[in-house]
């Protein structure tokens, strides 16, 4: 699992923005058979999501994207 670092959450009426700072050194892909790592996820890695809150009060992610940039998660 990714480290979550959430930051700059922005709320206006059934519409919320969250950037996410990731720490995905722990994650990656491996092989089906030898379970050998093929790649790694990287840190610092800058995500914004956008969440829309349905008609029975549940918010759920609409959109999801990475930054050009990478960010630094706050301590």
């Amino acid at each position: 699992m990714p480290a979550f670092h959430p930051f700059g959450v922005r709320i206006e009426k059934n519409k919320a923005t969250v950037h996410d700072c990731q720490d995905a050194r722990e994650t990656g892909q491996a092989d089906a058979k030898t379970l050998k790592r093929l790649t790694y996820g990287s840190e610092r890695t800058h995500l914004v999501a956008t969440l829309l809150k349905g008609e029975d009060g549940v918010w759920r992610v609409s959109t999801l994207e990475q930054a050009d940039k990478p960010c630094t998660p706050s301590a």
